[in-house]
């Protein structure tokens, strides 16, 4: 089994979909297809009137201009990268997503929410370049270390989920909820109701920081090697333009409480960086100190992910009413 996510979400155009007039959206139609016969076909392929459950989908000129100019230089990325994939598999089947959900930094992640219709018109065109998308990960407003924050509360995100499952579930599309491990209880029971349950919840990297909080108890020497690196791993990040890592850096210098520990976002978000380090022959420089550990804290960390990821499931596929 093969999964493949390809986050496009740096290739959007946020500012698209605000256009401030028919006009200049309809201009994105041309800066983006530039032969006038495609440009036609896709018109024509999206004034289709099509209904997905109560939804009704037809889109006029300006709309779809809107739509292209947010989209289409991510969709001509995924076309690339789904026939890449198909090529190397050579037939074997393999899961491919299309992931959304981040917004760039100076990008409010409330402002460009996935609409319904944005999610119609992403599953329509992945249908018309024949990409085998099987999973699609939308903003739903879900942020990196934070619970569920957005003006609408639990009740505007469970129903605004709930319209976007129906729509992928009629298509044969599961959503993906990414930064699950964030979410609290009652935030994890909002997004498994609006879904029954059907949906793809991650909950990278909170597996990994499950061993590292284990491996803090059972070896701290180890976890302190770790930690040094993850944190030299982040600041070369934030050297090189990263504004996510120089936020987590400032929020670790600026914390009451500066003892290693996984539970600082630095190491939460940066921890992959040492076990994934490889030689220049592609051998892996760590991982192996990893793999040597007694079997008592294998058992440890085992009990402790069972536990985890019980809760999660009851919370997201347990109670669906």
């Amino acid at each position: 089994y093969t999964f493949f996510t390809l986050d496009v979400s740096d290739l959007l155009d946020y500012g698209a979909m605000s256009a401030s007039s028919d006009s200049t959206a309809r201009q994105y139609l041309e800066k983006n297809i530039h032969h006038p016969g495609q440009r036609k076909e896709i018109l024509t392929y999206h004034r289709q009137q099509r209904q997905s459950g109560a939804e009704a989908y037809e889109l006029n000129e300006a709309t779809t201009g809107r739509l292209v100019g947010k989209y289409w230089s991510a969709l001509e990325a995924v076309e690339e990268l789904a026939g890449h994939i198909r090529s190397a598999r050579d037939g074997m089947p393999f899961d491919l997503e299309l992931s959304i959900d981040e917004t760039p930094a100076g990008i409010d992640t409330f402002a460009c929410l996935t609409t319904r219709t944005e999610l119609m018109f992403l599953i329509f065109e992945l249908q018309r370049r024949q990409i085998p998308a099987t999973h699609l990960a939308p903003n739903l407003g879900v942020e990196k270390e934070l619970d569920y924050r957005g003006p609408d509360g639990l009740t505007g995100l469970q129903e605004r989920i709930r319209g976007l499952h129906r729509i992928a579930r009629e298509h044969g599309v599961l959503l993906d909820c990414h930064s699950g491990d964030d979410l609290s209880t009652e935030t994890r029971k909002a997004v498994g109701r609006a879904t029954a349950g059907q949906l793809h919840f991650k909950i990278s990297p909170a597996l990994q920081v499950i061993f590292a909080e284990v491996l803090n108890d059972f070896d701290p020497v180890l976890f302190r090697f770790w930690w040094e690196d993850t944190l030299d791993y982040a600041q070369r990040e934030a050297e090189a333009g990263s504004d996510f890592a120089a936020g987590c850096l400032r929020q670790y210098q600026s914390s009451d409480d500066r003892t290693p520990s996984p539970s600082h976002a630095v190491f939460h978000y940066y921890n992959f960086g040492t076990v994934g380090r490889r030689d220049e022959d592609g051998q892996f420089i760590h991982r192996q100190k990893f793999y040597d550990l007694p079997a008592e804290f294998y058992r440890q960390y085992q009990d402790r992910i069972a536990d985890y990821l019980c809760e999660v499931a009851n919370d997201v596929f347990g109670g669906t009413s």
